[in-house]
Order: C-alpha cells, then structure tokens, then sequence
C-alpha cells in the first residue's frame, strides 16, 4: 500500500472521532493520569509513563471509535451531518455505509481482544452497551437519558483507562510488585462522573432547533433556551467553587475559579442576548472539563 493511501485511511479512522478528542478523549485521559498517583512511590521510568499512557489513549480511541462509527451510521445522524457535519467520513463519501459498518465490527472484534488482554472487559462492556442504548433507542431523546447515558459513557471510559494504567503495570510490564487503584481515585471518577451528568446539557442549546425538529426532550427545548442556560451557569459555579475550596487556593484553583465564571456569564449572556455567545460557551465548557479532569491528577502528584 503507498503512503498516500494509507494516510487517507488513517485521516478517516480520525475524522470519525474528530469532535470527541476535545470533549471525551482528551479529559479521560487527563484523569486516568491520577492513577500515576498510586504509583508515585515506584519512581516510575518515563518509559512506563509513556507506554501505559499510549496503550490508555488505544484503548480509549478504539471504544469511541466504535461508538462514533455506530452513531454516524444511524439514519438520523446521517440528516444532521449533511447539515452541521458535512465533513464526517460516510457523508463526504470518504466510506460507503456498508464499509463503515465492516469497520465498526472489526474495530468492536479489536477491543474484545485488547479488554481481555487488558483484563478491562467490564469497563469496556458498559461503555458499549451505554453507547449501544444511546444509538439505538430513543433514550438519547430525552434529558435525563442522554445525561444519564452520557455520564456512564464517562464513568466506564474512565475507569477502564485506570485499569489499563495498572494493568499494563502489572502484567504487560512485568513488574512484581503491583499496587491497586485506591478509593481517592474511584471517588474523583463519581465525582468526575458527576459533573458531567449536571452540565453536558450544555451543549444542548445550539442545537435546539435541529432537536425539537427530531422531536428530541432535551433540556433546552423542555425547559427552555434561558432556563436551561441560566440552571446550568448556576451548576458549573457551583462546582467550580467546590473544586476551588478542594484546591486550597492553588494556582490551579484560581484558574478554575476563572474559567468557570467566565463560563457561566457566556451562558447568560449567550442565552438572554447572542446565541453566537453560546457557541464560545460551548469551547469554553470543553477546556472546563479537561480542567476539572486535571484536578484530581494535579492533587495527587503534588501532595
């Protein structure tokens, strides 16, 4: 195979999961890196940082990949991605639909395998069948579902990287003297888990029109445009000033402080005057997260 060829090929693997490296993949793994914290002891080579941190990532991307390839396949994502997504891989014929579900199957064969190597197969079973329920049923269509559905896409996403990092660790590496992920760590990931469930209506709001067109019970269209934006600034200061007291008035705390006021009054502004504002919003919500991800790594490699 020529070069040119194989690059395209791999451009498609990536446009696949294109709007989820900022949203999903990037703050995932920002926070499995707290499991480092556990380990910190070790004196790890960075060697073995760099490994587990790239089989994490495989292992991340390869499970959204499914669920992306799964979702772009389904009639109505095809309707909204010639709208808002022209550049997605089976609506800019990059693959034909029969071509993206062969690779959607290998790709599932694919984490079968690595999740037993791994040892990660409950992780990576929950993550499936929260993204199958998201796809093919009409849970996504409403508020609660799709919170809900995307806070255990999350909770599972997370959780198997942890595991990936320790088991690497344990099995692949063959050290002798392994260590179990501690409580502080399954505790950020509910309380990561968490915040995700109260706020990623957020990028609910510019999509509202296209949503009750679907006839999709998002907050925005059953609350309200306002309503909605309004609740959810209210949340995200809520949790930032909970972070920021959990910080202790660190240079990471103030940060948060600042990004999350900055947040909320674009949602205000957003939804009382400019829906443009929402949009910043909505950039703005992403680099929230992966800060909040961060959070959890930072305390534990600092103190």
């Amino acid at each position: 195979m020529s070069r040119k060829p194989l690059l395209s090929h791999l451009q498609t693997l990536v446009l696949f999961t294109k709007s989820d490296f900022k949203t999903i993949i990037f703050p995932v793994l920002l926070f499995s890196l707290n499991v480092y914290g556990d380990l910190k002891h070790l004196a790890l080579a960075p060697t073995y940082i760099i490994v587990t941190t790239l089989v994490a990532f495989l292992w991340l991307w390869a499970h959204v990949l499914v669920f992306n390839i799964e979702n772009q396949t389904q009639e109505h994502s095809l309707k909204e991605d010639n709208i808002n997504k022209p550049w997605r891989p089976i609506v800019a014929s990059r693959i034909s639909m029969g071509g993206a579900i062969h690779l959607g199957q290998l790709v599932h064969l694919f984490n079968v395998f690595i999740s037993i190597l791994l040892k990660t197969t409950i992780p990576s079973i929950i993550f499936h069948e929260a993204g199958s329920l998201y796809n093919r049923t009409n849970l996504h269509k409403s508020a609660m579902g799709r919170n809900i559905l995307c806070a255990v896409g999350y909770a599972s996403a997370g959780s198997g990287c942890m595991m990936v990092i320790h088991n690497v660790y344990r099995e692949v590496l063959l050290v002798e003297h392994g260590t179990d992920t501690s409580m502080l760590a399954w505790k950020w990931l509910a309380i990561f888990s968490a915040v995700i469930l109260t706020t990623i209506q957020i990028t609910d709001i510019l999509d509202v029109d296209g949503d009750r067109q679907n006839g999709r019970r998002t907050l925005p269209t059953t609350l309200g445009v306002v309503e909605t934006g309004v609740l959810s600034a209210a949340i995200v200061l809520g949790w930032s000033t909970y972070l920021v007291s959990v910080l202790h008035g660190t240079w990471l705390s103030w940060l948060l402080a600042y990004l999350g006021f900055i947040l909320a009054s674009l949602l205000i502004y957003g939804v009382c005057w400019s829906l443009f504002t929402v949009e910043i919003a909505c950039k703005c919500y992403s680099g929230w997260i992966a800060l909040i991800a961060f959070v959890p790594t930072y305390l534990r490699l600092t103190y």
